[in-house]
């Protein structure tokens, strides 16, 4: 159910990209926030201090390989069966439409803010909250001379991330050579 759309910039079209993608990081992480703080409780009662990244990639592919939520030793936390409901929870969300007009040199950008369930016992939501968060975003989508693997631990009360891993970076030489028939 959408709550409201709010414009929130107006700006010229030849600078959409660097902008757009500014704000659309700023809402992404916005959006992980309001999640993390209406589970505090829920994170505390059950002693999880992280959520935990394991990733890989290079050469066009790569991710996370598994997300967990950990205790402050970084030890998995696996949730009782009984405790799953608390992990499912209804939150604001976020998002950004754009809009530009026919003859404009300008470009709208409008936030929509929605309510929506977020499962926490899904794999997948916590693997979204952990890109969203941009720890991968020097990475992208894992194109590249490279190979790269770590963890990624994002504490649940702060939002803030750190990584740890180890990165093969390939190089490319300058050679000449010849030779002869002989």
């Amino acid at each position: 159910m959408t709550r409201e759309l709010t414009l929130i910039k107006k700006v010229p079209s030849s600078e959409r990209y660097g902008e757009l993608n500014k704000i659309e990081n700023d809402t992404l992480k916005e959006n992980i926030k309001i999640l993390l703080n209406k589970l505090e409780s829920v994170f505390k009662t059950n002693k999880i201090k992280y959520i935990v990244g394991n990733f890989s990639g290079g050469h066009d592919q790569g991710g996370f390989d598994d997300v967990m939520f950990a205790d402050k030793d970084k030890n998995e936390i696996t949730i009782l069966p009984k405790d799953k409901d608390d992990f499912i929870i209804f939150a604001e969300k976020s998002e950004l439409l754009t809009y530009q007009e026919e003859n404009s040199e300008d470009i709208l950008i409008f936030k929509k803010t929605s309510y929506e369930r977020f499962d926490f016992n899904d794999k997948e939501t916590l693997e979204t909250i952990m890109y969203n968060s941009g720890c991968l975003e020097e990475y992208g989508s894992f194109a590249g001379e490279f190979y790269v693997e770590g963890t990624v631990n994002l504490d649940v009360f702060t939002g803030k991330w750190a990584m740890e891993g180890q990165e093969t970076l390939e190089q490319c030489e300058s050679f000449s050579r010849e030779g002869a028939l002989a």
